[in-house]
């Protein structure tokens, strides 16, 4: 018996049934202390995964009332928060709003959508 070898690609289009992409977000790049939507309402988006790159703590949430008391944390340095549908149904293709505890503070995010 021989085991066909697939790319990731391949695989990952299996399981879905149709092309999905990785993409960031090279025009937010940077939060401070007033609410930002850091992603949009987007019915085809998968999953998406917002590093936190500065020393501040960012709050993360599917509202535009975020804040330190209303929001996942994304702790200081490398902090991060994933959300994927398999685990958390319909919340990744919400809108997401970010606020941080200091001004320019660097992030980074990563979206999976379908194509």
């Amino acid at each position: 018996m021989t085991l066909q070898r697939q790319s990731l690609r391949e695989l990952v289009n299996e399981e879905f049934g149709t092309p999905v992409e990785a993409s960031d977000d090279p025009e937010i790049t940077e939060v401070g202390t007033t609410a930002l939507e850091v992603l949009r309402l987007n019915p085809n988006r998968l999953g998406f995964t917002v590093f936190n790159l500065s020393s501040a703590k960012m709050y993360l949430m599917f509202s535009p009332r975020v804040s330190s008391t209303n929001g996942f944390v994304l702790g200081p340095n490398g902090g991060f928060a994933t959300f994927f549908y398999k685990n958390d149904a319909m919340l990744p293709g919400r809108s997401w709003w970010i606020i941080a505890d200091a001004g320019s503070s660097a992030l980074k995010t990563v979206e999976y959508q379908t194509t």
